[in-house]
């Protein structure tokens, strides 16, 4: 698959013919609401931390799998990685604030998900396979086609409480 989007930070992109397509957006989403700082920095300093005490990066191959990338990469992927497996796995064992975190995050991800299959169709998946070539992406802006009545639902419980934070 191909990048799509002038800005990776707002895109994820996705293929549909990935052999856990499901767990690659579940990944790409904490980089998404790291990099939109739709994560505080309390809020990341959590996950980073817990992906350094608790050896996320041993434990998912992260040095091998990203050797190019600063420490901070690494961490960042290994809490991506974490993140998957708690959504495959929810009863794994996660230290102190870091449940909460990822369950917010599930939350959301639900909420998108619900959002994209009342804006698109029940059969969302199997139509944007067959119109974007076996990829998916989500912008951070609304497309412009977008419904009127979808562009003017109010953003998250999640979302919100996140704007009114320093």
């Amino acid at each position: 698959w191909k990048q799509v989007g002038a800005d990776p930070r707002h895109v994820i992109a996705w293929s549909l013919e990935s052999p856990d397509a499901v767990g690659t957006v579940r990944h790409e989403a904490i980089h998404f609401l790291r990099h939109t700082n739709a994560l505080t920095k309390p809020e990341w300093d959590t996950l980073s931390n817990a992906a350094v005490k608790n050896d996320w990066l041993d434990k998912h191959g992260i040095p091998s799998r990203y050797p190019d990338l600063d420490t901070e990469g690494q961490i960042e992927e290994a809490v991506a990685e974490e993140f998957a497996d708690w959504r495959r796995d929810k009863g794994l064992k996660l230290p102190e604030g870091v449940r909460s975190l990822f369950q917010r995050v599930d939350a959301l991800l639900r909420r998108l998900g619900t959002a994209m299959r009342n804006i698109l169709g029940k059969n969302a998946t199997a139509d944007a396979r067959t119109r974007a070539g076996g990829e998916i992406r989500i912008e951070t802006a609304a497309p412009a086609a977008m419904a009127p009545s979808a562009q003017r639902q109010p953003r998250s419980r999640w979302m919100r409480s996140r704007s009114t934070r320093t």
